[in-house]
């Protein structure tokens, strides 16, 4: 990728969002390079300045996506209250990117055949960041005896799951819970699962 410096910057975002528009509308073999240039209003020269190929286009923008995850999740696990009411706020989080933005890392992987390699050293690079403020909400929980120690990876995974089924309903079926609702539901299940108990037990 070339060098690039401040004054470069507005056109490699344009062309990002562009790129990220079409893969929402598209995935990532339904644009050519072409579109890409058409959309973002830019010459496939400049776009060839900022990245090598569709694919590095591609990876940049779920790198982006992934950036942008991580400082939501941050925001959400540092926000007021206890454990619960943060766990509540990540839940949240997680449902609105996915439901107001359609994150585009959730689709990944089975749309760049080839690259599984490259998808899962940027995960890998990110990993840690990601699972930092997750984890450190489950161990404030612990301390303050409302959650049990739980794998905080499997938790992330478990959030992730549950929200992803929503919006992958909504999308196919076209009917939508509340979002309220479905973020308790979510929160009820991570903290009480369906077994006939109450949650002091």
């Amino acid at each position: 990728m070339a060098v690039q410096n401040s004054l470069d910057i507005p056109s490699r975002d344009a062309v990002l969002d562009a790129a990220r528009s079409l893969i929402v509308d598209h995935g990532y073999a339904g644009w050519s390079m072409r579109e890409l240039a058409n959309k973002s209003g830019l010459a496939k020269a400049t776009i060839y300045h900022h990245f090598t190929d569709k694919k590095d286009i591609y990876l940049s923008v779920l790198e982006r996506e992934v950036v942008l995850v991580r400082d939501r999740t941050i925001a959400a696990a540092n926000s007021p209250g206890n454990a619960v009411d943060r766990l509540r706020a990540v839940i949240r989080t997680f449902y609105d990117l996915q439901a107001e933005r359609h994150v585009v890392i959730l689709s990944a992987l089975r749309e760049m055949s080839g690259s599984e390699a490259q998808l899962c050293s940027l995960l890998r690079r990110y990993r840690n960041e990601l699972l930092a403020p997750i984890r450190q909400l489950l161990e404030s929980g612990v301390r303050e005896k409302l959650f049990r120690p739980v794998n905080d990876e499997m938790a992330l995974v478990t959030i992730f799951g549950i929200m992803h089924s929503f919006v992958t309903h909504r999308l196919l079926i076209g009917d939508a819970y509340p979002a309220e609702d479905i973020v308790e539901h979510t929160l009820q299940m991570l903290l009480n699962g369906i077994g006939n108990h109450s949650p002091a037990d």
